[in-house]
């Protein structure tokens, strides 16, 4: 009875250890290599401390990454263990640690950073996202790393009937461009009001003048589309303290007949009347003269 029982016993054990060989093997093979590290190790690296040969580690793997990057950008969070709390009617109360599921996207991202146009292959992948509104603003991300390449096939998106993915694709058209002058205004004049809301939101840019941005914005407040001219209030907002020069010009405006309109002014006028006051402060730390001379 011993000997069949061993038998049994050890076709177990082998059936295990070949399992948990072949874990091992498929866990070692799941990301492209350097150097004897994983991709993941190099990303990590590099996130830290920007070290040259994380970045050259990543450049080195440099096509056979995108598969790993791919899996890292568009994993799904873990919800196993509150449906399994749910399901059992415990009185726990579950706290979901979305920590190392959002340090891999960020790896997923620093990766597509380092590529750059060298991982322009994966744009078709990529490209169908922008229409995925939970997840357009992370294919949105690693096409601006991609940059120039994926400028063309990005355009195209403009004429898209999925509202989230025009806007991206206009901030894209802008920040791969770096904002040129002559993409500005083709985006200011589209006949979409989609677009046109986009760009008077993402037009400030490296190189474009702050009196440029103002005047177009406030054509924008015109704009014969409702949410379009509130969006160039709420960008006039957000320009920083350029913007409160226009003050004036803004309470001239404020008798606008479009509610939508009218109401996004006002909170641009309130907004920007508070930063004025605030500017308006003593800085912070200063000594104060005439207190400390009652001391």
């Amino acid at each position: 009875m011993k000997t069949p029982l061993r038998r049994v016993f050890l076709s177990i054990l082998a059936v295990a250890l070949l399992f948990a060989a072949l874990f091992a093997l498929s866990h070692y093979f799941s990301e492209p290599r350097h150097g004897g590290q994983r991709l993941t190790f190099w990303l990590k690296e590099y996130y830290e401390r920007h070290t040259p040969r994380s970045q050259e580690a990543v450049l080195a793997i440099g096509t056979n990454a995108i598969p790993t990057l791919m899996k890292l950008l568009l994993e799904e969070r873990s919800i196993f263990l509150s449906q399994l709390i749910q399901k059992t009617r415990l009185p726990i109360e579950f706290v979901r640690d979305d920590s190392a599921w959002m340090q891999r996207r960020h790896l997923a991202t620093i990766g597509f950073q380092v590529l750059g146009s060298n991982a322009a292959p994966v744009i078709p992948t990529l490209l169908p996202l922008l229409d995925d509104s939970p997840r357009s603003h992370l294919a949105s991300e690693a096409l601006l790393f991609i940059g120039e390449p994926a400028l063309g096939p990005v355009r195209s998106y403009l004429a898209s009937t999925n509202s989230s993915a025009k806007r991206h694709a206009a901030q894209l058209v802008l920040s791969i461009t770096r904002h040129a002058r002559t993409n500005l205004e083709s985006l200011l004049a589209h006949p979409d009001p989609v677009i046109r809301g986009a760009t008077y939101l993402y037009i400030r840019g490296p190189g474009v003048p702050h009196d440029y941005i103002c005047d177009e914005l406030f054509k924008g407040l015109h704009d014969p589309d409702p949410t379009a001219a509130s969006y160039a209030a709420i960008a006039l907002r957000n320009i920083g303290n350029e913007a409160t020069n226009a003050l004036p010009r803004l309470y001239q405006m404020q008798t606008l007949t479009n509610t939508l309109v009218a109401t996004e002014l006002a909170t641009t006028i309130k907004s920007l009347e508070k930063r004025i006051r605030l500017n308006a402060l003593p800085h912070a730390g200063a000594p104060d003269r005439e207190g400390s001379k009652d001391q």
